[in-house]
């Protein structure tokens, strides 16, 4: 609708799945399995947390979504790191964080098996020196951050 009026500047940013400390979203990643894994020291996958899915930062979305306004960048950008994990892996940094005590559970899969990955094209061309959190260094940066406020 936005994008229809005419002379109207519009960005649409895009983003994956984003995870951080003060995220109140527990959806199905590193928010959920941090939590669980503080909580109870259990992760539980959806089968053996084959699929894969890109996650970004909360940092790293701010970061973008600054650029876009400074630059006054208009059209369509994914904020993704174009680089996708396994529920598993990322079941895995968590775990690691709490020292590798945190048990990892699967369960009977019960939908079939998807993969995502986000086209990073357009925001590397808008920023080619943009750099984002890699998946480890986001989760430990997230424990430490929790650990802090504790």
């Amino acid at each position: 609708m936005a994008r229809s009026l005419a002379g109207v500047p519009v960005l649409v940013l895009r983003p994956t799945l984003i995870y951080g400390l003060d995220d109140t979203h527990n959806s199905y990643g590193p928010n959920r399995f941090r939590r669980a894994a503080q909580k109870g020291g259990k992760i539980t996958l959806f089968g053996g947390g084959e699929e894969t899915r890109d996650h970004i930062h909360v940092d790293d979305v701010a970061a973008l979504t600054l650029r876009c306004l400074l630059h006054r960048s208009t059209g369509t950008l994914n904020a993704a790191t174009g680089t996708s994990h396994s529920f598993r892996e990322v079941a895995e940094a968590v775990s690691k964080q709490f020292g590798n005590t945190v048990e990892i559970v699967k369960t009977p899969r019960a939908t079939p098996i998807t993969h995502r990955h986000y086209d990073v094209a357009n925001t590397i061309k808008a920023f080619p020196d943009i750099r984002f959190i890699p998946l480890e260094d986001g989760v430990a940066r997230v424990h430490r951050e929790m650990l802090e406020k504790s």
